[in-house]
């Protein structure tokens, strides 16, 4: 059952994308990141609407008319970072029966695919009465994986497996990918591509929402120059065979892994042969490198509002916001929301479109109140039922504003790195430092603030797409079932909780808080 990718384009990330990936293979997608790779896995598990384009399953659309073919959805399962994240049942054994509830099988069968995913990852059958909280990172990952392989999918689809890896766990994973290659397709996004390397059949080659290439390990490794197109840069065992082969030491051109340098070398000290040295060194390799980057950092400094100076970004900020807070009047207003739309003009594209995103939620609840604040009820002459358009004005009118301060809260801080905000904080509340204000824990906790808010809706949309995934379920992105509300809360509250403890920990190490202080 081969997946068939037709010009799949998701703007602005992904960009006409075709590529015919094999069952009963291991496919690796690579590239820098922000490239495309989590968003084409997505949209290769359903869980992302293609604005053009098709994703077929062995002829069959996963897209009809809008929705997505359940019964495909049915036969992927897809895992993604961190997947020890998602746990919400008091037990083991509750989260492997929601992983198998779309399948509806009987309780002979949930039981056999159960112990049989257990017995793959290693697992003993009496943590099933154990809460998943209680083990350590490792041990819930694998419980994650777990339940993924207990549902028989077809299609296994994994993003980033290694992060977060020891050695010891990522050797273990390469040699269980084979093994699962033997029953299912694996289609897996990753940093760590030279590590897996060995064990792939093909590998996609994404950069900047583009396929370059679809190629085999061996294919790859004799073009070295796909891999500098997309800046990843060359791996250190190929630089090292262009170097032995600069001073006649020969080499194979078809190296990627250390392993296989490694037995080169064997081979050549053994048989002491000579070839001739490679006719592309490496100075050119890294010459279209450095191209890359200075290309990339020059397209970055075009617009000003990300090299300009921090203090400078926090004053308009503030002097913006104020002037906005400060306008009663529908005349004052309207300018207002001009200036705060154009802002967005001085992001780069992917930057601009990532604010509105953000700010989507807090418009759609601006709305929803204000129409709610219209609606009036009577009951001293009989109920009676209206609608007040002033009231509605009213609440608009009220609450706008801070939809306005909102998105250009956005804008700063997605041009303006968190370091660049708590210095930029830091100098220009420096005045005060001889009244002992505590100004470097005031410019620490104003710029973690400004960063949450993004990272709470961030994390909110990342955890809708896990409920989805688990749930098997056909809505749009960002779209919870109520019967689905505590798989989607829980785990992003469990979140949001260790990004405060972060937080606080990273204050405590920096000595801009007591460590026994009370929240």
């Amino acid at each position: 059952m081969p997946i068939i990718v037709e010009n799949v384009t998701i703007e602005p990330i992904l960009n006409s994308i075709n590529c015919t990936i094999q069952d009963h293979s291991l496919t690796l997608i690579i590239g820098q990141s922000g490239a495309g790779k989590s968003t084409l896995l997505l949209a290769l598990a359903g869980l992302m609407k293609l604005q053009a384009g098709s994703v077929s399953y062995d002829q069959v659309p996963l897209w009809n008319k809008g929705k997505v073919n359940r019964e495909l959805l049915l036969r992927i399962a897809i895992a993604f970072q961190s997947p020890e994240h998602q746990f919400f049942a008091q037990t083991v054994q509750r989260e492997f029966d929601y992983s198998l509830r779309p399948y509806r099988l009987d309780s002979t069968e949930r039981t056999l695919r159960t112990n049989d995913a257990l017995q793959q990852m290693k697992l003993q059958q009496s943590i099933l009465l154990k809460s998943p909280f209680e083990f350590s990172g490792g041990q819930k990952r694998s419980i994650a994986i777990a339940t993924l392989l207990a549902a028989h999918s077809d299609w296994l689809l994994l993003d980033e497996p290694s992060a977060g890896l020891d050695a010891t766990a990522a050797v273990r994973l390469r040699k269980q990918l084979i093994e699962w290659k033997a029953n299912r397709s694996i289609v897996m996004a990753t940093h760590d591509w030279e590590f897996f390397l060995p064990v792939a059949d093909r590998i996609l080659v994404i950069s900047d929402g583009t396929l370059l290439a679809d190629v085999t390990p061996a294919e790859l490794s004799a073009a070295p120059g796909l891999l500098l197109q997309a800046g990843i840069g060359v791996p250190d065992a190929l630089k090292v065979s262009y170097e032995l082969q600069k001073v006649g030491i020969p080499t194979q051109m078809l190296i990627l892994t250390p392993e296989q340098m490694a037995m080169q070398l064997i081979d050549r000290l053994e048989g002491r042969q000579l070839q001739a040295p490679s006719t592309l060194p490496v100075e050119q390799m890294a010459s279209m490198a450095i191209k890359k980057t200075v290309a990339a950092e020059n397209d970055l400094q075009k617009r000003w509002v990300y090299r300009v100076e921090a203090r400078l970004k926090w004053l308009m900020y503030m002097v913006l916001s104020i002037i906005i807070l400060l306008q009663y009047r529908w005349l004052g207003m309207t300018p207002a929301i001009i200036i705060s739309l154009s802002t967005l003009l001085l992001l780069r594209r992917e930057h601009a479109l990532q604010a509105i995103k953000l700010c989507k939620p807090l418009l759609f609840f601006i709305m929803v109140a204000a129409v709610f604040a219209g609606i009036q009820v009577s009951i001293e002459d009989g109920f009676m039922l209206g609608f007040s358009v002033n009231a509605l004005w009213s609440t608009l009118h009220r609450m706008l504003p801070f939809l306005e301060v909102t998105l250009i809260s956005f804008v700063f801080t997605l041009s303006t790195s968190t370091t660049e905000m708590k210095q930029g904080l830091e100098k220009a509340l420096s005045i005060f430092e001889r009244f002992r204000v505590p100004t470097k824990m005031l410019a620490l906790s104003a710029s973690l603030v400004l960063r949450f808010i993004p990272m709470i809706l961030i994390e909110t949309e990342r955890f809708s797409l896990i409920a989805a995934a688990r749930g098997k379920r056909i809505a749009r992105k960002g779209q919870i079932r109520f019967r689905d509300i505590h798989v989607f809360t829980i785990p992003l509250l469990l979140s949001l909780f260790q990004m405060v403890e972060d937080l606080i920990m990273a204050m405590e190490i920096r000595g801009y808080m007591d460590k026994d202080t009370k929240l």
